[in-house]
């Protein structure tokens, strides 16, 4: 764990959280949740370009198209501590977002979006 987010986790820095006006907390909770998303629609990038990355060795290597990127999905899965088959929908959320909706990785990158919301757009217009 890195030493910036032990910092946020210790009690220390809880102690000091809590003596913020009510005003700064809302604010400093707001910063925090643009942060998050930010480092979401980052994961996708970074998802997104491992799947790349992936295909791009496997067609080099000759293997058929059929199998190429097979393993993406699970080691996305390993990285962000999920099981393998919720790193399958992570990928496809991050192949969407990427290729598909670039509003939606904009606003997602930019915290205008939570993950949720993002998730819920790439769900309900994958049909479209």
């Amino acid at each position: 764990m890195a030493s910036w987010s032990r910092a946020l986790a210790s009690e220390e820095s809880l102690a000091a959280i809590a003596a913020d006006s009510d005003a700064e907390l809302v604010d400093r909770l707001r910063a925090l949740e643009e942060l998050k998303a930010a480092a979401c629609a980052a994961q996708a990038r970074a998802a997104a370009a491992l799947d790349v990355s992936v295909r791009a060795a496997h067609a080099r290597a000759g293997l058929p198209a059929e199998k190429q990127g097979v393993g993406v999905g699970a080691q996305v899965a390993l990285a962000r501590r999920e099981s393998p088959a919720r790193g399958g929908r992570i990928l496809g959320f991050a192949k969407a977002l990427t290729q598909e909706m670039p509003c939606t990785l904009k606003a997602f990158s930019e915290g205008h979006i939570s993950e949720w919301r993002a998730t819920l757009l790439v769900r309900e217009t994958a049909c479209l």
